[in-house]
């Protein structure tokens, strides 16, 4: 619950929070902020050539969508609706070694030199029919199938976020319940990943000057509208002692059109990091005598 003169906020949350009450001039929403930002829902394409199925995921598991009017479920189902150029398959006119029959059918190359391309037409129907589905409800796309065909359906995916994880297997022989708890386990990698790679974005705003760890710096800076992004560490000591001036900095990027993001790690020893969008020129002249004086 939140509240102030004239306004009340409440709402249920699907985590479990502490108990606590918390009086200050700015509502307390660091502790929310993690699982605003955390991926709970996705949408998961089950990509087979004999069935294809799209599924939205949630907290609660799995709940199939159909395809849209005249997107194939399957290739048999797209080669009937149209079948593309470079057809696997010919006539010729019969010779007297087949004694009555008017023609001979017989395939115009090998089946695994044709069907890359047949695969690539059908994915792309698919690509094509689904993307208004997804744009309705932002959110990331996770690819399950054989990998062969998944290589194929990424150089036509259209769709962004889509995770580079992937779920291998038959998806025919997979159960929902099954894919689920795979798709689960992968955006909790994801989360993890993006750990790493907010470290490697400091090292390297760090290497540009636009890096500042000092609690007094990250304050100013996010009120002035120059934080790009707000690196939060809870597990970094000390953590709960600084949390109402984080939560205050992060306040303040997010009103300046800036990104918080939470790194499962001791860094920032601080508990948080500002990625700047520039610095002013007393920051950067100051920057070059501190390292003046540091060469010296």
């Amino acid at each position: 619950m939140f509240r102030a003169p004239d306004f009340t906020l409440t709402s249920f949350w699907p985590d479990e929070l502490a108990p606590r009450v918390h009086f200050a001039e700015e509502f307390l929403v660091l502790p929310l902020l993690p699982g605003f930002l955390r991926s709970r829902d996705f949408w998961l394409l089950a990509l087979s050539i004999k069935t294809t199925h799209l599924y939205r995921g949630t907290g609660e598991g799995l709940t199939e969508v159909p395809l849209p009017a005249g997107v194939p479920g399957s290739l048999a189902q797209y080669e009937a609706f149209d079948q593309p150029d470079h057809s696997l398959r010919g006539r010729s006119s019969a010779g007297p070694s087949v004694g009555g029959m008017k023609g001979v059918q017989f395939s115009t190359s090998a089946a695994h030199e044709g069907e890359p391309a047949y695969l690539h037409d059908f994915f792309k129907d698919i690509d094509r029919g689904i993307r208004p589905i997804l744009a309705h409800d932002f959110c990331p796309l996770i690819l399950a199938g054989v990998k062969r065909e998944l290589a194929i359906y990424r150089t036509v995916n259209t769709w962004e976020p889509v995770l580079q994880a992937e779920i291998h297997g038959n998806t025919e022989a997979l159960a929902a319940s099954v894919l689920y708890a795979k798709a689960a386990d992968l955006l909790a990698e994801q989360v993890n990943n993006g750990s790493e790679a907010a470290l490697r974005d400091m090292e390297t705003a760090a290497g540009r000057g636009l890096l500042t760890e000092e609690p007094t710096g990250v304050i100013r800076t996010a009120g002035l509208g120059q934080v790009a992004e707000l690196v939060v560490a809870p597990n970094a000591p000390g953590f709960a002692g600084r949390e109402a001036f984080i939560n205050w900095a992060a306040m303040g990027t997010i009103r300046n059109g800036g990104k918080v993001r939470f790194v499962n790690a001791a860094r920032p020893t601080e508990g948080v990091a500002a990625i700047l969008r520039y610095r002013t020129p007393a920051e950067t002249s100051q920057a070059a005598t501190s390292s003046a004086e540091m060469a010296l």
